[in-house]
């Protein structure tokens, strides 16, 4: 697939991913189609950079990408990770169009559907369906935050690190160690002890070649 070009069953797979917040009809789906525009960001790129206000969500045909802010001491802390399938945006940003501290950057070459949030408010202003499916994804929203805080509320970092295991296992086999281990909490070092520990050295959990097992992340 070129950049930016979408393969036949991308927007039946957004689709899909939306069946699953509520129902709607082929107008239905017209009016929100209409609204969607399709991206590329190469591997590395930066979708979105802090103290802006984020006004596009996005739905991940293929790639993945991860939302981090830099700290006092200039460190990028990752704050969370998505994957094909799923829709990300800078979220608090995004609803309350207001700054935020958030980069998001794309850790694969990723294609996406883009909408603005302009767009999705007229469109759930008229439209119950799409009143109905926001309304869900907002819940969806919540239930993702509190599964991370769930993770990171883990004081012993080896109990923090298999919750990410048991929860989140598809992380291992897209991002960096050291987006990881910012993302816990700790330093690369002591996650790849951890890793050594839990896991074992097995070579699907390199930095190169990562955990072929994936487990899908809500929006």
């Amino acid at each position: 697939m070129k950049a930016g070009q979408i393969d036949a069953d991308g927007y039946p797979r957004l689709q899909d991913f939306l069946r699953t917040f509520g129902t709607f009809s082929s107008q239905d789906w017209n009016e929100f189609e209409a609204i969607l525009t399709p991206a590329f960001y190469p591997k590395g790129s930066i979708i979105h950079s802090e103290n802006k206000v984020c006004r596009t969500a996005y739905f991940i045909l293929s790639g993945c990408v991860r939302i981090y802010y830099i700290n006092d001491g200039g460190q990028e802390i990752s704050s969370d990770f998505f994957f094909d399938g799923h829709i990300f945006t800078a979220f608090s940003s995004f609803w309350k169009q207001l700054p935020t501290s958030e980069n998001i950057s794309a850790l694969q070459d990723t294609t996406v559907l883009a909408f603005q949030y302009r767009d999705v408010q007229s469109l759930i202003q008229r439209n119950e369906a799409w009143r109905n499916i926001h309304s869900n994804m907002l819940i969806r929203l919540i239930l993702h935050t509190y599964e991370r805080d769930e993770i990171l509320a883990e004081k012993d970092l080896v109990q923090r690190f298999k919750k990410m295991l048991a929860l989140r296992p598809g992380i291992f086999m897209r991002a960096k160690q050291i987006h990881l281990a910012s993302f816990l909490g700790m330093t690369h070092e002591t996650f790849s002890r951890i890793k050594a520990t839990v896991i074992g050295k097995n070579k699907l959990c390199s930095d190169d070649v990562y955990i072929r097992s994936q487990n899908g992340i809500s929006m």
